[in-house]
């Protein structure tokens, strides 16, 4: 949603496009004012597309592992307000083990993912998989690691070790 709003509103500076981690494109949109109304308009559209869309990744692998991007990772940790969530990602190596922990909004529960080492979050999961591991693994402990270094998407693998 908040996509939707930076295409709107301020699609014409390239805000949408930095808030996609795209900065190159942000600077020429800000200096052509959304490539002269064009990229402005294809940025609205294809906010809309992503969010009635979204390419959240919930599939399963032969081994039982579930894949999932890691959303939000544009925003500040959860956990310390005061740190960027891109800046923990960068300090992450690949296949390196992450922790899911229960966290709430509006009263909802959803898996935050977090870095052990540093005790900060890098994002969390989409609701649907959230949900889903929510009600098909309520007991469950998880065995996370990251699959994918993406500053705007990580990609993790999530493992049920046990279904108590």
């Amino acid at each position: 949603m908040i996509g939707i709003i930076f295409a709107i509103f301020f699609g014409w500076a390239g805000v949408y496009r930095f808030y996609k981690g795209q900065t190159g494109l942000g600077v020429l949109y800000l200096f052509t004012f959304g490539l002269f109304g064009i990229g402005w308009i294809i940025d609205v559209i294809q906010a809309f597309n992503e969010y009635k869309n979204p390419k959240t990744t919930s599939k399963s692998k032969g081994n039982g592992a579930i894949i999932s991007d890691v959303v939000g990772c544009f925003a500040e940790c959860r956990k310390n307000e005061g740190i960027k969530r891109k800046d923990v990602i960068n300090n992450l190596s690949p296949n390196c083990p992450l922790l899911l922990e229960t966290a709430y909004w509006e009263g909802k529960p959803f898996f935050l993912v977090v870095d052990p080492q540093s005790g900060l979050d890098i994002g969390a999961l989409p609701k649907e998989n959230s949900g889903f591991l929510k009600n098909t693994y309520p007991n469950a402990s998880f065995k996370v690691r990251l699959m994918e270094k993406d500053l705007n998407k990580p990609v993790i693998e999530i493992e049920v070790i046990n279904n108590a």
